[in-house]
Parts: C-alpha cells; structure tokens; sequence
C-alpha cells in the first residue's frame, strides 16, 4: 500500500457508521473518530468496537484531534472547542469558540483554527 510502511491489523466498523475524521493517540489503540453526522466514537479494543461517546446533540462534531498523553478535544458543529472529561464520560467546554479544526500537541494542549475564514490559530500555553 505505502513504500516504506509496514500494515498490522485492520480494524472493521459497522456498515452503518461512516467516518470523516479520525484522531490517533500514541498508539494504535488509542483513535477516535467522528461520522458524517457529527457523532463521536472512541475504540474499544476489548470489544473491537467504536462506542460512540457524545451523549447530546450539542456534542456533535465538525472536527477532533488526540493528544499523545490520550486528551481528545472536539470542535462542535457550533464552533465551540470541547475537551473530552475521562471520568465524567462527557465533553466539557473550553471556553474557546469560532473555530473549525483542532489539532493537539504532544504535552495534551490543543492548537485550534479559524479556516479558511479567519486563518487565525491560537495555541494553548
């Protein structure tokens, strides 16, 4: 498939879940993905599932990225930036809002994005 790569294991989804984004931790175990439709996943290797994790509407998402020490933020389809809470189970806001897309750094602090309207990006200290 890649000069250069080495393929492992594929990991299936159900036929009725399509993906348009996906975030990748540090290890192949650690993804999560948004659909079409804006809903969250997050995969379960023991079940080799995607459990889908936004529990409301307003978590849909238009954009998600994985930090190495696991942190997940969402862009919501409002614009605003989420960051996933592990022990609530839920996305807490972040107080940032008129963004598009969020990438995350390898200390866990997300770098988020205006594009293409504003082209500003603003990255978290």
């Amino acid at each position: 498939l890649g000069a250069g790569f080495v393929w492992g294991a594929t990991i299936e989804k159900r036929a009725d879940q399509k993906f348009a984004r996906l975030g990748v931790g540090a290890t192949r175990d650690v993804l999560w993905a948004t659909s079409y439709e804006g809903d969250v996943y997050e995969y379960v290797k023991a079940s080799d599932t995607f459990e889908k994790r936004n529990l409301f509407v307003s978590d849909r998402a238009q954009d998600i990225g994985v930090g190495k020490d696991g942190s997940v933020f969402i862009v919501d389809t409002a614009g605003r930036l989420k960051k996933w809470d592990k022990a609530l189970k839920s996305f807490s806001t972040t107080g940032l809002g008129g963004v598009t897309r969020v990438a995350v750094m390898s200390n866990g602090k997300p770098v988020a994005a205006n594009f293409p309207a504003s082209q500003r990006v603003y990255i978290a200290r």
